[in-house]
């Protein structure tokens, strides 16, 4: 792509651009959305790229679309169901029962995958999926660590001793600034 399409193509007027592979366009109208999708076509054409045409769609904001592991519905965002199993998946991974290591080593492996993960989905609206998952991490915690499965041992644990061991929270590991639509609405 010619340096004059790079800034033809992200300096339109009333566009803002980020350089990325993925990107979502809202329009207010049907007539704008397909003005906007012919105009990305015609500037990827310029660079020899075309659009992947079973991800590209027109649908009305409130139907809703996922985005980048977020699922984006009417005045909500939230995690697409696939981003967390694939989270819970790796937690399954680093929290086998059958390993020869320590608590400590497991919770030490597994501490930067629920920072990274809280810090990147915690923007959203995500409490109480946090809360649950939180939950759920402490149980497979508590399972490593009896090497088997046990009501009884969520009473022998207590959170406290997981906090002890450095186990962290994907609440507590949330950050501070939250979207909202309502917030973007009002600007």
């Amino acid at each position: 792509m010619s340096r004059e399409a790079q800034v033809r193509f992200c300096e339109r007027p009333g566009v803002r651009l980020p350089r990325a592979t993925h990107l979502v366009v809202l329009c207010s109208t049907r007539q704008e959305a397909e003005e906007a999708l012919a105009y990305v076509k015609e500037v990827l054409a310029e660079l020899k790229l075309s659009l992947h045409e079973t991800k590209t769609r027109l649908v009305r904001f409130d139907e809703g679309f996922e985005f980048l592991g977020f699922r984006f519905r009417q005045w909500r965002i939230g995690v697409r169901p696939k981003a967390i199993e694939k989270f819970k998946e790796r937690v399954r991974t680093l929290t086998q029962r059958q390993q020869g290591r320590n608590v400590e080593a497991v919770i030490s492996d597994l501490s930067p995958v629920i920072r990274g993960w809280a810090r990147y989905f915690g923007v959203a609206e995500v409490a109480a999926v946090f809360h649950r998952l939180d939950g759920w991490i402490r149980m497979r915690i508590r399972s490593f660590r009896s090497k088997r499965r046990r009501r009884t041992d969520n009473r022998r644990y207590h959170n406290r001793h997981l906090a002890r061991w450095g186990l962290l929270s994907l609440l507590e590991c949330r950050p501070e600034l939250r979207l909202s639509y309502m917030r973007v609405a009002r600007s």
